[in-house]
């Protein structure tokens, strides 16, 4: 594993957001990589500070087929279990970042937030 803790790094990941990748990806972890290697943002957290990137996301929809934005922030990011408190700012990014993906409409992405809202009972 520490060839793709190295990869990590040196594309400028944190190393905490290193650690929760290959915690919860292993190998898999040089895709979402790739992913912020081509597009840099990607490589950003999704809500400071828990480690969960915006790659997680894009990773999610088109790897391993997420369709709503609970199943990433439950499933994937585990935001919802590690760290209620940050999934709800973190709600919105997600939701446009499936968006992208999906080619949902803004009104898709309002709705997709307000699920997972109801569902974490906020």
């Amino acid at each position: 594993m520490s060839s793709f803790r190295e990869g990590g790094l040196e594309l400028g990941v944190t190393p905490e957001s290193v650690e929760h990748l290959l915690r919860h990806y292993g190998t898999e972890s040089a895709g979402i990589y790739n992913l912020g290697a081509g597009e840099r943002p990607l490589l950003r957290r999704l809500v400071p500070p828990h480690p969960a990137i915006e790659a997680e996301v894009i990773h999610a929809v088109r790897r391993e087929l997420a369709q709503t934005v609970e199943d990433i922030m439950v499933r994937r990011t585990h935001l919802y279990y590690e760290a209620p408190q940050h999934g709800v700012p973190a709600v919105r990014r997600v939701a446009e970042l499936m968006g992208r993906e999906r080619g949902w409409h803004e009104g898709r992405i309002t709705a997709e937030v307000a699920r997972y809202l109801e569902f974490a009972g906020r």
